[in-house]
């Protein structure tokens, strides 16, 4: 596979002029996001974390993708934070850089 695609990366309508990329909230509607226009600032951040793991999972097996994610659901825990019950869900977030690099390097990222 060549290298991901930012549409792959970023949701299918995401755009990239020089060095900005602009992702489409609405693309994260079909992960939960209820409203593209008035969510906050986490909630769409949540949304898209929740997109990428729906929609990289499948690149971990794949030696030419350099970013996968996996499901956090059957890892979730109960957590109190300050006065109030949450619930806490990991994301496991991953990046492929070659055996020969010894720090991790953006650069390097397959």
């Amino acid at each position: 596979m060549p290298a991901q695609t930012l549409a792959q990366l970023f949701g299918p309508k995401a755009t990239r002029s020089g060095v900005k990329i602009t992702m489409d909230l609405t693309d994260f509607i079909g992960v939960g996001l209820a409203n593209a226009t008035t969510a906050s600032p986490s909630k769409a951040c949540a949304a898209y974390l929740k997109w990428l793991v729906t929609n990289t999972a499948r690149f971990a097996e794949d030696a030419e993708a350099g970013i996968a994610a996996d499901t956090f659901a059957p890892q979730r825990s109960f957590v109190v934070r300050g006065t109030s019950n949450q619930i806490q869900n990991p994301i496991n977030l991953y990046v492929y850089i070659p055996d020969t690099t010894r720090e991790f390097d953006p650069d390097a990222v397959l």
